[in-house]
């Protein structure tokens, strides 16, 4: 059985002790687009793409595929009378990424010749997202509805080194790597920096990705039995400073260091002491702002 706890980062309005904004609904569309028409998982995928060396070959199939879904959904639009911030909150956001993506300002890497591949080698695009799929069922799909204290004592037999020990390299043996660059900030970076100003280099490096999926609220997690942090793909753009990177990535990282409270048989993770270390980030008010009028205008589709 697998227990995993999240610790989600998002922001808050200050009336409420949990992580949610109400932005305000600028109206909903029930019409929702077809698998087929859907640019969520477009967005993804180029997202991955992009954030890697490419060749000009593939960057021009990308900039096609993005144009041809553009048009789809421009043209179910007008349909339909309605506007793009009538969508879905994910389907908007990832609409409005494929939209604002500058191919001309992405610089393709050399074709490999065919003889520099590796002899007998075989390409296996899906595997790593298929297997990552199927960890995250395991990890979710177990009966939980247990007394507290057993939850607790779950978590800390699935903390210990043993059991991390073995998680991680099954993890290996499965293919799961992170996933550091994104096209405008790199994870890797923003740990450093962030590992050296506020941990004095002494925080171990968890697992570094980005998300698939562009979140309106919740910006980043820590996952502390795969030891992984998470950051929202929402965040990887050019208008986004790298100190709001770094703020998240402080949020997440404090988790790791902190743990969990248990309180009377209940988890506790942003407890007092979570709040005090988590204001100390130099530039936290100013990257809390700058979260806060992102989530508005990724809920309400206005800028």
């Amino acid at each position: 059985m697998v227990f995993m706890v999240i610790m989600m980062f998002a922001v808050k309005p200050r009336a409420s002790p949990g992580l949610a904004i109400n932005p305000g609904s600028a109206g909903s569309c029930e019409k929702r687009l077809s698998p087929s028409h859907n640019p969520e998982g477009l967005a993804d995928g180029v997202r991955r793409e992009l954030s890697q060396p490419i060749t000009a070959a593939r960057k021009d199939q990308l900039r096609q595929s993005v144009a041809q879904a553009l048009r789809r959904v421009d043209d179910i639009l007008v349909n339909h009378a309605t506007q793009i911030h009538a969508l879905p909150g994910p389907t908007r956001r990832a609409y409005e990424f494929l939209k604002n993506l500058n191919f001309a300002a992405i610089v393709p890497a050399p074709a490999i010749d065919a003889e520099d591949a590796v002899p007998g080698s075989i390409r296996f695009p899906r595997l790593q997202r298929d297997l990552e799929h199927q960890l995250d069922r395991l990890a979710t799909v177990s009966d939980v509805h247990a007394w507290e204290a057993s939850r607790e004592r779950l978590l800390e037999a699935t903390a210990c080194e043993e059991y991390r020990a073995i998680h991680a390299e099954l993890e290996v043996l499965g293919g799961i790597e992170e996933h550091v660059e994104g096209i405008h900030h790199d994870l890797a970076e923003s740990f450093d920096r962030v590992n050296r100003s506020c941990f004095g280099g002494s925080m171990p490096r968890p697992r570094l990705t980005w998300s698939r999926t562009f979140s309106g609220r919740k910006f980043g997690h820590y996952d502390p039995i795969r030891d992984a942090v998470m950051i929202s793909s929402t965040l990887d753009r050019d208008d986004v400073p790298g100190f709001v990177i770094d703020s998240v990535m402080h949020h997440e990282l404090l988790h790791k260091q902190l743990g969990v409270d248990w309180r009377n048989g209940r988890m506790a993770v942003h407890t007092p002491e979570f709040r005090r270390r988590e204001r100390q980030f130099e530039q936290f008010a100013e990257a809390e702002a700058q979260l806060k009028r992102l989530a508005d205008a990724s809920m309400t589709g206005c800028p």
